[in-house]
Parts: C-alpha cells; sequence; structure tokens
C-alpha cells in the first residue's frame, strides 16, 4: 500500500474521495497498459484488452467533452494529458492544472504541456462562443462616442480593468495584446499571433533611401511621445498585422524600420534612425 506522502494530486483531486488520488503506483501500472509517443501526443495499447482490442491500437478516446482520457483500473478514467505528464516526468502534475499552450485540449504533444494555476489556464483560452467582435477582450459599446465604439478590457486577479476605446476592433484588440502580455506574461492568449522580422538583421545600422531629412533639422524634435501613446516610446506600436514571433514596429516620417520582439529594441532602432536623420549629434 502506498502512504499518503507518495500521492501527489492537486488541490482539487484531494476533495476527491481517496481512491480517486491517483498515486505513483497507479501510474506505473497504467505505463504496464499504455505506451505514450510524446512527438505526436498519442496513446496506444501496449497489451491486448479483450473485445477486439489489440496490443499497437489507439487507446485514447474523447469523452464528448472535448477532452482525451485513458482507463486506469480500478479507480476510472483520467484525463490523458495528466498521465502523459507522469509518463515523461515520473510524477504526477502537482500543479492545479495542465495547460496546452496551443489551446487546442486534443493536442497532447508533451512540448504542448506545462503546469499551470487555474488562473493562468483561463488567461491562455481564446475568445468565448458569445463573443461578437472576434477578438478576445473586446466588445462593441453602440452608447460611447460615435468614433471610438470598441472598448478593450482585460482581467487580472478577479478585477477587471479597462484598457481604453477605440476606432476599429483591430486597434482594440492590439491594445489588449499589449496589455495581456505585461500582465499574463507567458500565459497571454494573443489575438494576433506573433510576427517574423522582416528587416535587416541589424536593424541599427538599417540604411533606407526614402527617408528625407527636413529642411531644418533640429528645429521642434523631441524623444517624448504624444499622450495617446499607448507604449511609452516615440515612434513605437503594436502592429496589429503580426504573424510570427516580434511584433513591436518602428517607425520615422512613415517610414517603417522593422519589427522587433520588445518594443525597448525597437526604441534603439528609432532613436538611431532620428539621429541620423536629424543631426542630433552635431
Amino acid at each position: 500500500m502506498s502512504t499518503e506522502s507518495d500521492s501527489v494530486a492537486p488541490k482539487q483531486a484531494r476533495r476527491k474521495p481517496e481512491w480517486r488520488v491517483f498515486t505513483v503506483e497507479d501510474g506505473e501500472k497504467m505505463k504496464s497498459l499504455y505506451h505514450y509517443d510524446a512527438a505526436t501526443g498519442e496513446f496506444f495499447w501496449k497489451v491486448n484488452a479483450g473485445s477486439g482490442i489489440k496490443a499497437g491500437d489507439r487507446a485514447d478516446r474523447s469523452n464528448g467533452a472535448g477532452r482525451v482520457t485513458l482507463y486506469c483500473p480500478p479507480k476510472g478514467r483520467v484525463m490523458a494529458y495528466r498521465f502523459a505528464f507522469f509518463f515523461m516526468t515520473g510524477k504526477w502534475p502537482s500543479a492545479a492544472c495542465i495547460d496546452h499552450i496551443d489551446g487546442n485540449p486534443l493536442n497532447n504533444q508533451f512540448q504542448n504541456l506545462r503546469e499551470a494555476t487555474c488562473r493562468q489556464n483561463v488567461w491562455n483560452r481564446g475568445a468565448t462562443k458569445t463573443n461578437t467582435s472576434g477578438f478576445k477582450g473586446v466588445d462593441y459599446k453602440p452608447q460611447c462616442a460615435p468614433r471610438r465604439r470598441w472598448r478593450a478590457r482585460i482581467r487580472v486577479f478577479g478585477k477587471e480593468h479597462v484598457i481604453g476605446y477605440f476606432e476599429t476592433p483591430e486597434e482594440a484588440a492590439a491594445a489588449y495584446d499589449t496589455a495581456a502580455i505585461r500582465l499574463h506574461g507567458d500565459f497571454a492568449k494573443l489575438n494576433m499571433a506573433p510576427l517574423i522580422m522582416t528587416c535587416s538583421e541589424n536593424p541599427l545600422n538599417f540604411q533606407s533611401p526614402k527617408l528625407k531629412k527636413p529642411k531644418n533639422p533640429k528645429l521642434g524634435f523631441t524623444f517624448k511621445p504624444r499622450s495617446t501613446n499607448e507604449c511609452g516610446f516615440k515612434g513605437i506600436s503594436l502592429d496589429p498585422n503580426a504573424k510570427l514571433t516580434k511584433r513591436w514596429r518602428a517607425r520615422i516620417n512613415s517610414i517603417t524600420l522593422g519589427r522587433f520582439k520588445t518594443r525597448e529594441e525597437a526604441s534603439e532602432a528609432y532613436a538611431e534612425a532620428a539621429r541620423r536623420i536629424y543631426k542630433l549629434d552635431e
């Protein structure tokens, strides 16, 4: 018999009857029945299980609620992603939840699984079925000013924060993404897919013949951003057309200097271009 210290289960599972808490012995018994392919996230029988089930057949099945389960005798069915964690690490998850990084609960590849709190798991969820804007954290407020009816809001630790009101849902979605990156960290579910850098790999040496020098280079120039600037750096914005990993766009005189992973990198590129164009070092 296993001792209490052998049983590793999340807080939610500890509220269940003792016979439903999965132990290390239960996990080892399941490993003798199932094989887990970490690359594909699929489970296969190791033995002939009767009723036409042969070794090598798929063992995981949907429970009708968008989750994949496996049978653990004699305690019943267990979520397949929890057993995948045990199969690879030798212990049951200590966190309350297992989060699917890509948001697909049927994708049980080991690289797609990570331990998380229930709150972090919620952060990584997409827009709800009742969402009418198509973007998480964005809704339409017809009673607001005629040109700024799209509201962006985010919830953190049970409290809702209104980010602002915007003319288009895309602008509100970009503002939500900015706040989510700051407040939710690695568990942020973004509306815009990350983007890839399209300029030179050495942005500080960026040269463009389209950049025109002003007649009075130093007249009226300042690095201070506008009051409506949300990122805190002049010439920097979150590109709503992002597609891969680099989201921050640097622009000067309507010319895009490049896209970067952080707004600090984008700010450095903007400052270098501004010094060259406006001759600030002379």
